[in-house]
């Protein structure tokens, strides 16, 4: 190219004399891949292409004969077909990529087709938050709204879902009054003797309109028939408030896991049930692990963006038709939860929060003292009443 022997002219500098200084990267069969280690070198091993490795608008330094030198920086790469004596320039510091006819190459184009430079340049790329730990690769983020990003959301969708749902701050808002008691839930043991315990105190409160079995509780369905037939609207609120939140938290984990799952899928990312998290550049981090090292080659590509070919590479996601429809498991425990907390601040027209304290503290150090006492056992009812008023006597 002229000005490549321009500088030759005037520089009287032979450039075959650089034809050695550069650092070989890479070699096999049909590729070399080098990095100049000078602008001499790279000069020489631009011969025969139209790279415009010169400013052709300030060929010269000010009072200077010199062409104005291509800044290397250190991330300049030829790619040489040996084939065909191809050349192909990679500067991912300037993201320039050109073949010997300074046209574009479009990287996911060209990496799709020589897959073994793909494995190349993406051992000796760096990304921020990719890490190769003992020959496996590594996603590491501070949390999943690191992802927010990388969707690519219907015009349908808010454009605050996904954000919300990876900030762990998605729910559907239901309401109590959506739901009434007839739902197929279970009650742990723990909730169950509460509820019982409940039930055995507002009957001592009020004996001669409650006239229930405590015996004959056994399953979340029978406390329903009790609340339905005695009208025990305090607690019936207490249960349909639970049940409202459990299935808004049960949505939310369906949601979480839906979009979770299209992030991993995205990635190549491993399904890992404990995640680990370890500290990384002086903050706890998440680490996940890529199913293959060519799924973290095509990850730092993606992350780094490094030409318009990458562009695009985005998660197309649509939420369920139907919402997300939380798991039945999940609004069961979910449920249990909220029950514990729940029942502990119940207050009726019968019976106190503090009152009710009083008989649960009292039941719990019973159930110490005696580890066969059954809260089924007819005779508790008389114990506990025994027990409360002795408390209230101070004997």
């Amino acid at each position: 190219m002229k000005y490549i022997k321009k500088f030759e002219e005037n520089s009287k500098i032979n450039l075959e004399e650089f034809k050695d200084d550069i650092e070989k990267i890479f070699e096999n069969e049909e590729w070399i891949v080098i990095k100049p280690k000078s602008f001499e070198a790279l000069l020489y091993w631009s011969k025969d292409t139209e790279w415009k490795i010169v400013n052709v608008n300030d060929k010269y330094y000010n009072g200077s004969q010199y062409p104005k030198k291509y800044e290397l920086h250190n991330r300049l790469y030829i790619n040489i077909n040996k084939d065909n004596d191809k050349k192909y320039l990679f500067d991912f510091y300037r993201s320039y990529f050109y073949d010997e006819d300074e046209d574009d190459v479009y990287l996911s184009e060209f990496f799709d087709s020589n897959k073994v430079l793909l494995a190349v340049y993406g051992e000796i790329l760096d990304s921020n938050n990719i890490v190769k730990e003992n020959d496996e690769y590594w996603m590491v983020v501070e949390d999943y709204s690191y992802f927010e990003k990388f969707f690519k959301l219907d015009h349908k969708i808010r454009s605050t879902l996904i954000k919300e749902i990876l900030g762990d701050d998605y729910h559907n808002e239901y309401n109590p009054s959506d739901f009434d008691l007839n739902e197929n839930l279970t009650l742990d043991k723990d909730n169950l003797d509460l509820v019982k315990l409940l039930l055995i105190i507002e009957k001592i409160k009020n004996i001669d309109d409650y006239d229930y079995d405590i015996e004959d509780i056994n399953d979340y369905d029978d406390v329903v028939n009790i609340i339905k037939s005695y009208d025990l609207d305090d607690l019936k609120s207490i249960i349909k408030g639970c049940i409202c939140t459990a299935h808004e938290i049960a949505d939310a984990t369906a949601a979480w896991n839906n979009v979770i799952n299209e992030i991993y899928d995205f990635f190549n990312l491993e399904q890992i049930t404990n995640n680990s998290w370890r500290m990384y550049k002086n903050k706890l981090c998440l680490w996940i692990k890529f199913k293959s090292n060519t799924d973290a080659y095509l990850a730092k590509f993606i992350i780094n963006n490094y030409d318009d070919s990458y562009s695009d590479s985005m998660i197309e996601y649509s939420p369920p038709y139907y919402g997300y429809d939380g798991k039945s498991k999940d609004i069961i425990n979910s449920f249990n939860e909220e029950l514990v907390d729940k029942i502990l601040d119940y207050n009726s027209d019968n019976l106190t929060n503090i009152e009710f304290v009083e008989y649960f503290d009292i039941w719990k150090e019973m159930k110490k003292n005696n580890l066969k006492l059954s809260i089924d056992d007819s005779e508790f009812l008389n114990k506990l009443q025994m027990s409360v008023d002795m408390k209230k006597f101070n004997i």
